[in-house]
């Protein structure tokens, strides 16, 4: 548009309160927001099946599944509330398929 480098109006466009609050930049956001909380959930899942497939075995326990099993749980409802998702804010989020 005509505009130079250093055009006030140009570069306001690139402040950091504009791009936080840029509607693309939210939906980065939430796009991480979810594949944070598939990630959790595959994860977790995977050890409940390992765990029941392993009852009686002494490595279930060497392994400390339940511990695992725990932590994961934690960090689903984490990546499921919305704190999580104000502290995605200064990252780079990922990118929407949906183009």
């Amino acid at each position: 548009n005509g505009m130079a480098i250093d055009d006030p109006e140009l570069r306001i466009l690139f402040t950091r309160e504009n791009l936080v609050g840029s509607d693309w930049y939210q939906k980065r956001l939430q796009v991480k927001q979810k594949v944070d909380i598939g990630h959790w959930q595959r994860i977790l899942e995977n050890l409940q099946q390992y765990q029941q497939k392993s009852l009686g075995h002494d490595f279930a326990s060497e392994l400390d599944l339940q511990a695992r099993i725990d932590f994961a749980n934690e960090q689903l409802t984490k990546s499921k509330s919305s704190e999580y998702l104000k502290s995605l804010i200064g990252t780079p989020g990922v990118e929407p398929l949906d183009r």
